[in-house]
């Protein structure tokens, strides 16, 4: 399916940016530096609606239901309701008058807007958190979530958004608030945290650490509901065998880092299944280019199942909405006479006994031109033609379009 676009157009200034809604029905695309945002329904291809700013809008979003658009302008935070089009209030902080770079999350069916501020460029590290209450398209009031750590901190929401978690790579406690009380409770690690998210089921927490001793790593859950219980606790290996640690001398010729040298790189990234069960954490690999490998385990024991070596650095890594299936995009690495054809949709539970068979291969005429995936979508750029989105039914070896 291709979009119906304006073909007099440049295509840059018209998919400079674009975000997919949750179950990938609409799209909204605009250009960079442009005050336009266009929502397509992807299902026909038609353009559905044009929303209008007075200034240049950035950090497009979705709420999670998709029947509420929002993005940063110049003059604050604008949002639309997308059945109708309707443009709502202009979200601002008081005092406030100008509205650089920083991230947006909208509760599930729109009811809260939460614009994270960023002092630096690093998108992931926040210092300033603000939102604001939402009755349709009035806005009914505002809020700032405290911070009370001289730390750059970091933010995230459970899946019904009602609970918040701050967070710090330099900390070892984590905050948990709640939108609806004043309660903050203190939960202390052991050493500090690189990763913390929220499980599927939004009683627990996950967090992925560094224990003080610098040359291990644990995963820690945190039951929400009963404070202070830590139902699980295990330390990861000193990383998998990395098949690189016989080549100490090439590797000391580019790194000082004797602990990599010795244990392999660590975990800087995980995702865990929508149905709790599974857990990925993502590691770079080095031989002759970088590249990533994801080790996949089951979270209440870390019994780990496989190691699935990717032939390329990514950027989006996630389970498929079951749960069956690990997808991940490209990236920017080019992949030249890639043989066998390069694969982008994995199965996980299905692959075990599958004796490691891909489940989708990207022909090799479309590589180039891979952008992403969301849940069963996959978009290809095409620079004349727009967007093409493929629909995958899960569990099928070849792409429909």
């Amino acid at each position: 399916m291709t979009l119906n676009v304006n073909r007099t157009k440049a295509i840059e200034d018209q998919f400079g940016m674009w975000v997919r809604c949750h179950d990938g029905s609409l799209l909204a695309t605009g250009a960079l530096q442009g005050s336009t945002i266009t929502i397509w329904d992807t299902k026909t291809g038609e353009e559905k609606f044009r929303l209008n700013a007075p200034d240049f809008l950035h950090d497009p979003e979705f709420s999670q239901s998709g029947n509420v658009f929002a993005a940063v302008g110049e003059s604050g935070v604008h949002f639309w309701e997308t059945k109708t089009g309707q443009k709502g209030d202009i979200l601002k902080i008081d005092g406030q008058q100008t509205y650089g770079f920083g991230n947006l999350r909208i509760s599930g069916k729109g009811e809260r807007v939460i614009y994270t501020r960023s002092l630096f460029l690093n998108l992931q590290v926040f210092s300033q958190f603000y939102g604001w209450e939402l009755d349709g398209l009035r806005k009914i009031s505002s809020f700032e979530i405290p911070v009370r750590s001289q730390k750059s901190m970091r933010i995230v929401l459970s899946p019904n958004e009602e609970l918040y978690c701050l967070w710090s790579p330099e900390s070892a406690v984590l905050e948990i608030g709640s939108f609806s009380s004043n309660n903050l409770r203190h939960t202390a690690l052991r050493g500090v945290a690189k990763l913390v998210e929220f499980m599927p089921d939004g009683k627990h927490i996950w967090i992925l650490g560094e224990l003080e001793e610098g040359q291990r790593q644990a995963i820690q859950i945190w039951n929400i509901e009963q404070e202070g219980l830590r139902e699980v606790y295990i330390d990861l290996p000193p990383f998998f065998p990395f098949e690189l640690r016989e080549l100490g001398d090439y590797r000391k010729g580019w790194s000082k880092d004797e602990k990599i040298i010795k244990y392999g790189p660590p975990y800087h990234d995980g995702f865990v299944s929508p149905d709790g069960k599974l857990l990925a954490l993502l590691s770079p690999c080095w031989d002759n280019k970088p590249r990533h490998q994801i080790d996949l385990f089951k979270i209440r024991d870390l019994k780990a199942l496989f190691r699935l070596q990717l032939d390329f650095q990514t950027r989006d890594i996630q389970f498929s909405p079951s749960g069956t299936h690990l997808i991940t995009e490209r990236g920017n690495d080019l992949l030249p006479g890639a043989s066998p054809p390069f694969p982008l949709l994995f199965a996980t539970r299905s692959w075990i006994q599958e004796d490691d068979e891909d489940i989708l291969a990207i022909p090799p005429a479309y590589q180039d031109l891979l952008r992403g995936i969301h849940g069963h979508t996959i978009t290809f750029g095409d620079r004349f033609n727009g967007p093409l989105f493929v629909r995958l039914d899960e569990g099928m070896k070849t792409m429909t379009a």
